[in-house]
C-alpha cells in the first residue's frame, strides 16, 4: 500500500511540475534564437523566483525535468545541454544561483560534449551528474 501512496505523490508532483517545465522550455526556445550563451545563461537565471514555497525544491525540479524533458522540443540541442538550460531557469526561480558547465572531450569515437548545472545551497551543493567530465566553461 505504500508503494501506491508514493507513487501517487510522485505522479502528483509531476504533473504540478510540468506547467512550469512547459513554461521554461518556452522561455529556453525563445531566447536562445535571440542570444548567444553567455547571454542566455545570464537571462535564464535571472528568472523571478517562486511565489509558493513548496515550488522552491532543486529536486523537484531535477526530477521532473529529467522526465518531461524528452517529451519537450528544446532547441534541438543535446538532452544534457535542454536540461541543463531549463534547470537554470528552475534552480533560479528558487532562489539559487545555478551555474552552467560545459565540456568537451576527445576521444576514439570523436568528440565528445557535455552539460551540467551546480549551485550552492544551504551550505551544500545540488547539482546534474557531471559524468566524470571536467568543466572547460562555467557560465
Amino acid at each position: 500500500m505504500k508503494a501506491r501512496g508514493e507513487r501517487s505523490r510522485r505522479l502528483l508532483a509531476l504533473l504540478v511540475a510540468a506547467p512550469f517545465v512547459l513554461r521554461a522550455a518556452c522561455r529556453v526556445a525563445w531566447l536562445s534564437r535571440r542570444h548567444g550563451i553567455a547571454e542566455l545563461a545570464a537571462r535564464l537565471r535571472a528568472a523571478p523566483p517562486f511565489h509558493l514555497a513548496p515550488l522552491a525544491r532543486p529536486e523537484l525540479w531535477r526530477t521532473a525535468v529529467g522526465r518531461l524533458a524528452p517529451l519537450l522540443p528544446v532547441c534541438g540541442r543535446g538532452a544534457c545541454y535542454a536540461k541543463s538550460l531549463l534547470l537554470l531557469d528552475l534552480w533560479a526561480r528558487c532562489g539559487l544561483v545555478p551555474r552552467l558547465h560545459l565540456s568537451y572531450q576527445g576521444g576514439a569515437g570523436g568528440v565528445v560534449g557535455h552539460a551540467w548545472v551546480s549551485a550552492a545551497r544551504d551550505g551544500g551543493q545540488v547539482s546534474t551528474p557531471s559524468l566524470g567530465h571536467s568543466p572547460l566553461f562555467e557560465l
